[in-house]
C-alpha cells in the first residue's frame, strides 16, 4: 500500500555555538498514512509547537498544506504540490495566520494546521 509518513519538528538543530543548524533533532510526533486516489487527510492536525514537518513517501503524491478544520479531500488535486516516490521534503509550518500582530501583549491566535494528499501518476 503507498504510504506518506509525516514527521513534526519543533525546531532546528544547534551547535555548541548556539547557531541553528539545517539538522533536525528528534521528532516530536511521527504519523503514517496510506495514500490513495481520492485523496486522504493525515489524521491529526499539526502540533501547536511544530515548526517544520519531514514528508517521506514510497509513492508519487500530490499533497496540499492548509487550515486543519477546512481541508478535504478536494481540497488537493494531482496538481498541487509533487513529492516523489522516495523522496524526503522538509516543509515550514505556519501556525500562526498571515499578518497577525506581534506587537506589544497581544498574541495571535493559534491555527493548526494540517496535510491532504492523493497518488499521483
Amino acid at each position: 500500500m503507498p504510504t506518506l509518513r509525516v514527521a513534526e519538528f519543533s525546531g532546528l538543530g544547534r551547535t555548541g555555538q548556539g547557531d541553528s543548524t539545517t539538522i533536525l533533532p528528534f521528532p516530536t510526533t511521527e504519523q503514517s498514512v496510506v495514500v490513495s486516489a481520492s485523496g486522504v487527510i493525515i489524521g491529526n492536525p499539526f502540533q501547536s509547537t511544530t515548526q517544520f514537518v519531514e514528508l517521506c513517501t514510497d509513492t508519487t503524491c500530490s499533497i496540499a498544506f492548509g487550515v486543519f478544520g477546512s481541508l478535504t479531500t478536494g481540497t488537493v488535486t494531482t496538481g498541487n504540490g509533487r513529492l516523489n516516490a522516495n523522496e524526503r521534503l522538509i516543509r515550514a509550518v505556519p501556525n500562526t495566520p498571515p499578518g497577525s500582530a506581534r506587537g506589544g501583549n497581544a498574541q495571535p491566535a493559534v491555527v493548526q494546521y494540517g496535510l491532504v494528499a492523493i497518488v499521483s501518476t
